[in-house]
């Protein structure tokens, strides 16, 4: 009767550890800011990577989120009203529009507009 104890509380702890591990992540995030030459952001841009169903739209302070990417290597476009625009990455070490997202992290790309950015619905 003792060994049969000892192999039930054996096999419920045994249970209890396997449930209790976490869910490896297999997606991450892509956040930042979109700045024109002047350091102005710029609002209610689209942002998203080229494959894929996720985007955001960049907020009235010009900041974006983007979560639940799968990880892996993307290019990044930007588009407002429907057009494409002209814009690089803020670090001058990063040529071209492209991240790689890895799994459980949250990845700081922030977007540098090349032209002044002026607001048609401002005038």
């Amino acid at each position: 009767m003792k060994r049969f104890f000892s192999i039930l509380s054996l096999a419920v702890i045994t249970l209890l550890a396997l449930g209790c591990q976490k869910e490896e992540a297999t997606t991450g995030a892509l956040r930042g800011m979109i700045e024109d030459c002047e350091g102005i952001t710029v609002t209610l841009v689209g942002i998203a990577p080229t494959t894929g169903s996720f985007s955001a739209v960049t907020a009235a302070d010009g900041f974006y989120l983007i979560k639940d990417i799968p990880a892996g290597d993307y290019a990044i476009e930007c588009s407002k009203n429907g057009v494409k625009l002209d814009v690089e990455p803020e670090e001058s070490s990063i040529k071209e529009m492209k991240v790689t997202i890895r799994a459980g992290k949250e990845h700081l790309f922030n977007i540098y507009y090349e032209e002044p950015y002026y607001d048609e619905d401002d005038e």
